[in-house]
């Protein structure tokens, strides 16, 4: 079985996020988060600043690691592929089926590969897991496109589920200084999924945004 070392997000129409915890009580929402003040996340790291839309919830770490487990088995059985585990960063959802997470793990070119090699091979590999699972996807070719003055690539999914409803995701990377940085965004209600893409395409990086 291939090895990889490029992160994975939640097959969200397959294991759908149930859990979520207040804004009042970040602490118990996720770990390891520089700094959490009302609406704005911040991470110095890689530094990242993403205003949360107002009404949205935080996701629990521990629910986004209890499904990423369900999910890396499950592309395992589908594909014979082993993933590692993300680092997540920041994840807020409306209700189960709009949500959003970041992630960011380490990642060198030198012995990783280029690193857009591992992204198409991701794209490739989020279409077979689903069509493996009897779901209709239909995927998007990588494309290029800026956010806050740094370029990302980007590729999209639609997965049509066999109750009838169609699940939508956007996914965007880029490398930072030894860290390979990853966003999710699953919508099944284009104005919440617009909610989203807003909030994202809105945040800023420090480097660009001094």
């Amino acid at each position: 079985m291939k090895k990889h070392k490029l992160l994975y997000f939640l097959l969200i129409c397959l294991l759908v996020c149930n859990s979520s915890c207040r804004q009042q009580e970040p602490a118990e929402c996720v770990d390891q988060i520089e700094a959490f003040d009302s609406q704005l996340y911040e991470n110095d790291e890689i530094g990242w600043r993403i205003n949360i839309p107002k009404n949205w919830s935080l996701t629990q770490r521990q629910k986004l690691e209890e499904l990423d487990s369900e999910g890396r088995n499950l592309v395992k059985d589908s594909t014979e592929t082993e993933l590692a585990q993300p680092n997540f960063l920041v994840g807020f959802q409306k209700d189960q089926s709009n949500n959003f997470i970041s992630t960011s793990d380490p990642f060198n070119e030198q012995t990783d590969g280029e690193w857009e090699r591992h992204v198409e091979e991701l794209r490739v590999l989020v279409g077979q897991t689903y069509r493996n699972q009897g779901l209709n996807c239909e995927l998007s070719k990588l494309e290029a496109e800026e956010i806050s003055g740094l370029v990302f690539q980007t590729f999209s999914a639609r997965i049509d589920v066999s109750n009838g409803s169609i699940f939508n995701q956007r996914y965007y990377y880029r490398p930072f200084d030894g860290a390979l940085f990853g966003v999710a965004i699953t919508f099944n209600d284009k104005e919440l999924g617009a909610e989203m893409l807003n909030a994202w395409r809105t945040s800023k990086f420090k480097d660009t945004n001094e």
